[in-house]
C-alpha cells in the first residue's frame, strides 16, 4: 500500500488539535484512572470484542484505525485481525501507539490529504466526530469510503452525545457563556451524514448512561457504571437516547456501476 499526496491541511482545523509536545501523554493519562479508565475497561472494550468478533466471523482479516491515537483501539483489534494499521497526525500520540501496538503498521499521515493506496475489511474510528468541524466529518468519511473494501464495515463512535444530560448541559453553557462552544454530535444528524456520504447504518450500541463525574468522585465509576448500564439496557427505548455515547456499524458505500 502506499500514499498519494495531494494538498495541505487547513492548519486552523482540529485535524492538528492533538499535535503539541507532550500531548500524547497528557491523553494517555485520561485513561490511568477514573470515568474513563471504567468506561473503557467495563464498557467500551467488552463492546468493541463483540463487535470485531462478529467482523471476523463474517470474514473480516483487516483493519485500519482512522485518527488512532495512542493505539488504544489497535492494540484491542491486534487480538483479533492479522493485518492492523493506524494511521493519525499527530507524532505525539504516534510515539505512545508505538510503544503499545505490537505488531501494527503505524503511519504519520491525513487521509483526507494524503490518499492511502490500499482496501481494509474494517475502519474504526474514535473520538474523531464530535471534535471534528464539519467539512472534516464529511472529509474523513470520504476518505474512509475510499479505503472500505467492498462489503466492509464502518465502527465509528460518538462520545458525547447531544441528547445526553453531558450534551445537554454542554449545549446550555454553551448558551450561557459567550465564546464557549464545546461540540455535542445527536444521533440524527450523524446518521444523516454517514447516509449522504452512502453508507448504510447496520447497528447502532449506545452505552454510558451513568454522566461523567468528573475528578470529585473518582470512585463513583467504580461501583455505579455497570449496575446503572444493567438497568438502563433493560428498556432501551425508554433511555437510549440519553445514553453519553453510541458506537454507530456501517457498511461501506457501494462501488458503483
Amino acid at each position: 500500500m502506499s500514499r498519494r499526496r495531494r494538498h495541505r491541511p487547513d492548519p486552523t482545523s482540529y485535524r492538528l488539535s492533538h499535535s503539541s509536545p507532550g500531548h500524547g501523554e497528557r491523553y494517555d493519562a485520561l485513561y490511568r484512572a477514573g470515568y474513563e479508565r471504567e468506561q473503557w475497561q467495563r464498557l467500551e472494550q467488552p463492546l468493541l470484542e463483540s463487535v470485531f468478533r462478529e467482523r471476523v466471523l463474517c470474514g473480516a482479516r483487516s483493519l485500519l484505525d482512522f485518527a488512532c491515537g495512542t493505539g488504544r483501539i489497535l492494540q484491542l483489534a491486534e487480538r483479533h485481525f492479522p493485518i492492523t494499521w493506524g494511521v493519525d497526525v499527530s507524532e505525539p500520540m504516534l510515539e505512545i501507539a508505538r510503544r503499545r501496538c505490537e505488531r501494527s503498521i503505524l503511519l504519520r499521515s491525513d487521509l483526507t490529504v494524503d490518499a492511502l493506496d490500499g482496501r481494509f475489511d474494517v475502519v474504526t474510528v474514535f473520538r474523531f466526530f464530535v471534535g471534528a468541524e464539519p467539512a472534516l466529518r464529511s472529509a474523513a468519511l470520504r476518505a474512509i469510503a475510499a479505503v472500505l473494501a467492498p462489503g466492509g464495515a464502518l465502527v465509528a463512535n460518538v462520545h458525547v452525545n447531544r441528547s445526553s444530560p453531558l450534551g445537554i448541559a454542554y449545549r446550555i453553557t454553551n448558551r450561557l457563556a459567550p465564546g464557549r462552544d464545546t461540540e455535542t454530535v445527536g444521533w440524527p444528524e450523524f446518521r444523516l451524514l454517514l447516509e449522504q456520504h452512502g453508507f448504510f447504518v447496520r447497528a447502532v450500541h449506545w452505552y454510558s448512561y451513568l454522566p461523567r463525574t468528573g475528578p470529585w468522585l473518582p470512585r463513583l465509576p467504580v461501583y455505579l457504571m455497570e449496575p446503572i448500564e444493567r438497568l438502563c439496557r433493560r428498556m432501551p427505548r425508554m433511555v437510549e437516547r440519553m445514553a453519553q455515547c453510541f458506537v454507530v456499524v456501517a457498511e461501506a458505500p457501494s462501488a458503483g456501476p
